[in-house]
């Protein structure tokens, strides 16, 4: 979703770095056809990072890699690096990030644009990616999205992650709407987020997210 502190480096104000590995998802939409594979045969796919091939990878549940290379050595002559799952640190905005290295360098990279970029074609040169759950640490291909500027900017008003939603003029939603897709669910009413979803015109992610309380907190 929209960061809320533009401007602001991907590796300001790190957290305790650790290691998650997503479960695999359950269905592999809006993926190309390697990831459509890759679940049929439950397998998590991986891909070259642009700029760092044959050093790093990354997969379609969110994780990133270090391939074993042999690199020189001054008192070796050589030396070799194992590949491994790589740790990722959370910034002051929520994103979770890791740090390549290449050639002594390290460069600070948010992982959902790393997905985005390895398995997310980009026909319409949208410069956004969004998390369709507002879930920001859920960085897996399913949850991930190439939106433009005002549709990222739209729904992060939808969900309540910027400022008060129904204050904006690009909202969806209001208050009272939010109440009463709480109500709809909680009462039995309507048990399906696909339905309740259809019913306001947003994405069924976003109707989770309101359900659980992750979104619209103060409504």
């Amino acid at each position: 979703m929209l960061s809320l502190c533009s401007g602001n480096p991907i590796c300001s104000r790190p957290r305790t770095p650790s290691v998650e590995l997503p479960r695999f998802p359950a269905n592999a939409a809006h993926a190309d056809g390697d990831v459509l594979q890759g679940a049929a045969m439950n397998l998590e796919i991986w891909k070259t990072i642009d700029k760092f091939e044959g050093y790093y990878e990354v997969s379609d549940l969110g994780n990133v890699r270090s391939l074993t290379r042999t690199v020189p050595d001054k008192k070796l002559g050589s030396r070799v690096y194992k590949g491994k799952i790589l740790k990722w640190n959370t910034n002051s905005c929520g994103y979770r990030y890791v740090v390549l290295t290449k050639l002594g360098k390290g460069l600070c990279k948010a992982i959902h644009k790393l997905v985005a970029d390895a398995f997310l074609p980009n026909p319409g040169h949208l410069k956004e990616v969004d998390h369709k759950s507002g879930v920001k640490s859920d960085n897996s291909l399913i949850n991930l999205e190439r939106v433009s500027t005002f549709e990222n900017r739209r729904r992060a008003w939808d969900i309540g992650l910027y400022g008060r939603a129904d204050k904006s003029p690009s909202s969806k939603l209001t208050t009272e709407m939010v109440k009463e897709i709480r109500r709809l669910f909680s009462s039995g009413e309507i048990t399906n987020q696909a339905d309740i979803a259809r019913r306001f015109n947003i994405s069924a992610p976003v109707i989770n997210t309101i359900i659980k309380g992750k979104a619209w907190k103060n409504a």
